[in-house]
């Protein structure tokens, strides 16, 4: 039963479920200091990056495909981009945490995962030498720089994710369209 103070139509259903699981499209680790190494995870569409040139393409299109491909990543940095900051302590991302985001056209077109210092499949797990709300927002920021993204369109933070996706928005206002926090 809808509570009535919402304002819905109530010909339009809730949506109840997540996303469909959008395609892993990149994934890699960053230095970020002497100890950590942070991971992360870049899903999206294709229809937003690069695809594998086949091999029965003539040259004449291979040299248009690299040209669009160089097209893509200099606009990279124009595409709508979501980041999703996982609660804590010592948690980490999950792929389900994608299916926060809708990829469809006009929607997202990438969304990042990362594992915060000393979670998931950052090393050294469980390290929390180095390991405060300062270092995890510098992290944010020096993410953002590595996978050339202009701004983030929204951050979403659930539980310890909300505190250091306030914090980030705090330091760097900037660098944040829109913030979605949780738990």
């Amino acid at each position: 039963q809808r509570s009535s103070n919402l304002n819905l139509d109530e010909d339009e259903p809730l949506l109840r479920t997540m996303y469909p699981l959008p395609k892993l499209l990149n994934n890699g680790t960053i230095q970020v200091d002497s100890i950590h190494e942070i991971y992360y995870q870049e899903y999206g569409s294709n229809s937003s990056h690069t695809t594998n040139i086949n091999n029965d393409i003539n040259k004449q299109q291979q040299q248009q495909q690299q040209q669009s491909e160089a097209n893509i990543n200099r606009n990279k940095s124009n595409l709508k981009v979501a980041l999703s900051l996982h609660g804590g302590p010592g948690a980490g991302s999950f792929p389900n945490h994608a299916r926060f985001f809708n990829t469809a056209p006009l929607h997202y077109d990438r969304i990042i995962l990362f594992d915060q210092r000393g979670c998931g499949k950052s090393k050294p797990r469980g390290e929390i030498q180095n390991n405060t709300l300062h270092h995890l927002v510098n992290d944010i920021e020096k993410l953002r720089c590595h996978l050339n993204v202009d701004k983030w369109a929204v951050i979403l933070g659930g539980s310890w994710g909300s505190t250091l996706a306030l914090a980030y928005t705090q330091r760097y206002p900037n660098s944040v369209d829109a913030l979605v926090l949780r738990g």
